[in-house]
């Protein structure tokens, strides 16, 4: 059992981890991150996807070395064999002698059958021979082929047959042509041996011509066409054109290879169009949710151009301008200022402030730029003096909605993470808990 301690190391130190950073998994990666890991530069999403790797990891080689403990009887004084159909298998253990411990390898037989076993065994295949080789018909009216099986389930029985009319039932126990309508006695010998033991059976049966059915009768007469017009010598298999005076034209069955082929093709193309009908759903999900993100810092930099003296289109300019020069130095994309570029593309390409203005709300399909670019619209051609407070006040309420969808956003990760931690939870008792009971049991 002191392997099983090695496996309670990792639990209980994140049990431990757990208590002392008084907030859970996030918080107990982003510890672990910042004190054991900042050389290392990695993201708090790495050191909690590593942790969880580590922990169901430590989880499983614990229920399996549990698992091979609690199975594993050497420490008793003994090794338990297979069943009489088992396999032999080889044990790895220790053993020390006078202070000495050495590794050692115990090959295991299964369990081998008694004389007393040996004989019964014979004696139930000998009573059951006959139902096993004639399945549902009579041994006085024998109309289908007779199974001469060889073997006996899984034992090392052996079983041959001799027949007295290979005429009438062939040593397959095939019924022949040629079977009188009144039928004809055959006496089946079989000889059921098990190394020195051996038991000698008789079966007399009446065998009467086979009856076929329609189907099997057309087979049959075909079978039999095409055996009586070849030769296994010869290179090709030739197709009779005549069989018992008609003709007869052959052609190959399609096999169903194309069609499962062309349905699986068809699988295939639905679910490759219902992923990407998904992610477009969730690429417009992820971009909408960008473009609200930028919104508060697009306004709030327009707001501080305006108040600079800069014209309207002075200030897009800008914003284009550093927005462009943060991406040359290794920025990340925003979807928000990626408008922005395409307002003042379009206005350098000869479209009008307003129609550039108007087609960034009705391309963004979000209500905030709508009302921004409404507000830009309204400015271009009233004028107002009220645009920079309007802005002011918009940038204002943009800051206030991104701080709820950021708690909600939180929330929601919370309720996700709740599941697995319970089950990692239920792991450690487990890990904790199974030892100790064994231990005292």
């Amino acid at each position: 059992m002191r392997i099983m301690l090695i496996y309670t190391i990792i639990p209980i130190a994140f049990v431990i981890l757990f208590v002392h950073v008084r907030g859970g998994f996030l918080k107990a990666s982003k510890y672990i991150n910042r004190t054991l890991l900042s050389r290392l530069a990695v993201d708090d999403a790495s050191v909690r996807t590593a942790l969880v790797v580590v922990f169901c990891a430590n989880a499983a080689a614990a229920l399996v070395t549990l698992y091979s403990l609690m199975n594993n009887t050497a420490e008793e004084g003994y090794l338990l064999r297979q069943d009489h159909n088992g396999y032999a298998y080889t044990e790895n253990l220790e053993v020390s002698i006078s202070g000495e411990q050495r590794p050692v390898e115990i090959v295991v037989e299964p369990k081998a059958y008694t004389e007393t076993e040996k004989e019964e065994i014979l004696d139930h295949a000998a009573a059951r021979l006959q139902k096993r080789i004639l399945g549902d018909q009579p041994a006085s009216h024998v109309t289908h082929d007779v199974v001469l099986v060889s073997s006996y389930e899984d034992t090392p029985i052996v079983i041959s047959w001799i027949t007295d009319r290979p005429d009438i039932l062939d040593w397959e126990g095939k019924i022949c042509d040629g079977v009188p309508e009144s039928g004809t006695d055959v006496t089946l010998e079989a000889s059921i041996e098990w190394g020195e033991l051996v038991r000698e059976v008789k079966i007399p049966l009446t065998v009467y011509p086979e009856e076929l059915s329609e189907t099997e009768a057309f087979r049959r007469k075909v079978s039999d066409a095409v055996e009586t017009a070849n030769s296994t010598e010869d290179e090709k298999l030739v197709l009779p054109d005549v069989i018992d005076g008609e003709n007869v034209n052959w052609r190959p069955v399609t096999s169903g290879e194309g069609l499962i082929l062309l349905f699986t093709g068809l699988v295939f193309a639905a679910l490759y169009l219902y992923s990407r009908i998904q992610n477009r759903e969730i690429e417009a999900m992820k971009r909408r949710e960008a473009l609200l993100c930028d919104y508060p810092h697009l306004v709030n930099k327009l707001v501080l151009l305006l108040n600079a003296g800069l014209s309207m289109r002075a200030a897009f300019e800008k914003i284009a301008s550093d927005y462009q020069l943060s991406l040359k130095n290794g920025g990340a994309v925003r979807e928000g200022f990626e408008e922005v570029l395409r307002v003042c593309g379009e206005m350098d390409k000869g479209v009008s402030e307003i129609e550039a203005y108007r087609h960034m709300g009705t391309r963004t399909e979000e209500p905030k730029y709508k009302t921004f670019s409404t507000l830009l619209v309204q400015n271009m051609r009233k004028g107002s003096g009220e645009l920079i407070r309007q802005l002011e006040r918009e940038s204002t309420e943009a800051f206030e909605e991104r701080k709820k969808r950021a708690r909600i956003l939180g929330e929601q990760a919370d309720t996700k993470l709740m599941f697995p931690m319970m089950l990692m939870l239920m792991v450690v008792f487990a890990i904790l808990m199974v030892p100790a009971m064994v231990s005292f049991g």
